[in-house]
């Protein structure tokens, strides 16, 4: 009964003035805050405008120092945050790798991202990379499982090649080889980059058969291995020192040969068609 007396008492003014509120823009408030508002193509335009000129700001920090890069980069973000531009992944992504000299912070940036449900692979990737770079490799373990375990997340090389490299580097054979394992259940095809640097750490660690186990690999799928990967074969055969060298000869020193001779080949050719 109120409800049909209040429509019975309202007046074509009175519906007047309520369309009006919702047409007419309300300037002081936030726009997510004003009734019945739509963007109109010029008000889009010029979101997208404003919005890549913060991308572009945040590209040319690239160029400062780590401080400066980190604090412009999460002023940045304060800036579009107050302009009302929502949340940005790329720009995230962009200051979470603007911030790799402080992995605290870096990790809050992703968090704020994660939070809203907007962490894409690449900020999963942004992440693990500055991680690595601080040499915090159990965080960057735990974040690779984060993503792995996330749903539509896949691994790729980008966000799983860091963290691989970095435990192979610094020995950690047993992890580095679970990954190994566990990546390449996922489908993943590893580069000659990763092959070479988990074939160097067997090696140093006298680990004969499984070194020779990657070798093999590796040239099954990259038949044709570049300079840098040779280089680390080399160093692999060194690091066995003299003894394990000699008593595995037969097996070692045929894939070294065959890599070698590849390689050789290769440089003949490449050498060949320049004079041609």
């Amino acid at each position: 009964l109120q409800d049909e007396t209040a429509l019975q008492q309202a007046t074509p003014s009175s519906c007047k003035r309520v369309f009006q509120q919702c047409s007419v823009p309300q300037q002081t408030a936030p726009r997510s805050s004003r009734p019945c508002m739509r963007e109109s193509k010029v008000e889009q335009q010029q979101r997208r405008k404003l919005m890549a000129s913060h991308l572009y700001a945040l590209d040319k920090l690239s160029t400062a120092s780590p401080e400066e890069a980190c604090s412009g980069a999460q002023e940045e973000l304060r800036k579009m945050e107050a302009a009302g531009l929502g949340t940005n992944a790329n720009a995230y992504n962009k200051a979470i790798a603007l911030c790799a000299a402080d992995a605290a912070v870096a990790s809050a940036i992703f968090e704020r991202l994660h939070a809203l449900g907007l962490a894409t692979e690449a900020s999963y990737a942004s992440l693990l990379r500055v991680q690595v770079s601080q040499g915090l490799l159990s965080a960057s373990s735990g974040t690779l499982d984060r993503m792995l375990s996330t749903e539509g997340m896949r691994p790729k090389l980008r966000n799983t090649s860091p963290l691989l490299l970095a435990l192979c580097a610094a020995g950690r054979r047993a992890e580095a080889s679970a990954l190994w394992r566990r990546l390449s259940s996922l489908g993943l095809a590893f580069s000659e980059k990763e092959y070479g640097a988990v074939v160097l750490m067997h090696a140093r660690a006298h680990a004969v058969g499984e070194m020779l186990r990657r070798m093999d690999e590796l040239l099954l799928r990259h038949p044709r291995p570049g300079r840098e990967t040779v280089q680390m074969i080399e160093e692999a055969y060194a690091a066995l020192g003299r003894d394990a060298a000699i008593e595995n000869d037969g097996c070692i020193s045929t894939v070294f040969r065959d890599v070698v001779a590849v390689n050789d080949a290769d440089a003949d050719a490449d050498a060949d068609a320049a004079e041609a």
